[in-house]
């Protein structure tokens, strides 16, 4: 089974197209390429789900973005705009209930915003349309992971709900996103005290990839996933990186497969690690990727973890 663990879809009447440039437009500065016209247009779902058929992908999880606070976005001074980007959980649910055999719901919630109605909302997408995991973006929300008072509260109804948490725990291009906010560290406190509880750091914690890797192998209970990283790194660096990592106890059954869509396609992304790692492990004389580790970061891990096995 194929799984795409990390992905998002828009609206352009929610999402910012300002708030999706000033996140994109760093990753493709260099190459000098457009950018793609889903930032402007808002996804095509169905369009969507024909790539994931035609990729050979049997499921994707599909991400809310929680409501925030309205902020300046835009890079050019010109054509900033005050605007509140988000992706509510009724609109993913939505999106699922039209493609059931295809998707599963990710619900968000943002504790700064909307205070003390999280629990109840997580409550609500769980019992109204199986969500499947709670997704926090703390470094575009101003909050620590490791703030007890905004999110242990979180992190224990997670756990009686019987859901993991999925944390951007890493960096982004978004001006307004505090750095202080991004380091993968700053979920040990949380892995301390809820072992119990599943942790996905998002995007494998880029640039921090090593205490990422570190924090996966002295924690039983967290993964990470490999969406955004995976794309835009030197595939040499990710070939690499992976055959090191269980050396330090970051084994294959603790690494998931993402594509960060629209950030990459699925038929481009499942290139890297089907055709591009292979190849260069072969050309640069390393031993290739292990095809049982493979299986699993492709979808058997994501399987286990949301019951599809």
């Amino acid at each position: 089974m194929i799984i795409d663990s990390h992905a998002h879809v828009s609206r352009s009447d929610w999402s910012s197209p300002k708030f999706l440039e000033e996140v994109i437009e760093p990753a493709v500065r260099a190459s000098g390429e457009p950018i793609s016209p889903v930032v402007y247009e808002g996804t095509d779902i169905p369009a969507m789900m024909e790539a994931y058929r035609t990729a050979g992908v049997d499921r994707v999880l599909l991400y809310a973005v929680a409501p925030r606070e309205p902020k300046t976005f835009g890079r050019d001074p010109a054509t900033r705009e005050i605007a509140g980007a988000h992706v509510s959980n009724d609109y993913i649910a939505d999106v699922c209930r039209q493609y059931p055999e295809q998707t599963l719901p990710v619900m968000s919630v943002n504790p700064r915003y909307e205070g003390d109605t999280v629990l109840g909302e997580m409550e609500r997408c769980v019992r109204e349309f199986g969500a499947r995991a709670v997704k926090l973006y703390p470094t575009y929300n101003h909050f620590s992971p490791d703030d007890r008072e905004l999110c242990w509260p979180i992190y224990a109804k997670a756990l009686e709900l019987g859901i993991p948490v999925i944390v951007h725990q890493s960096w982004t291009t978004l001006v307004d996103a505090p750095m202080k906010f991004q380091r993968p560290a700053q979920l040990d406190d949380v892995a301390r005290d809820f072992r119990d509880l599943t942790i996905i750091c998002a995007h494998f914690g880029v640039p921090w990839i090593e205490e990422a890797m570190c924090l996966v192998g002295k924690h039983t209970n967290v993964y990470v996933d490999t969406s955004y990283w995976a794309t835009i790194e030197d595939p040499e660096i990710v070939l690499r990186h992976l055959l090191r990592c269980p050396r330090y106890g970051c084994t294959y059954d603790r690494i998931l497969w993402g594509t960060d869509f629209p950030v990459s396609p699925p038929g481009p992304s499942l290139a890297i690690f089907r055709e591009t790692l292979p190849a260069l492990a072969a050309k640069l004389g390393l031993d290739p990727l292990p095809a049982e580790g493979l299986d699993l970061m492709l979808g058997g891990n994501a399987a286990r973890i949301y019951g599809l096995a």
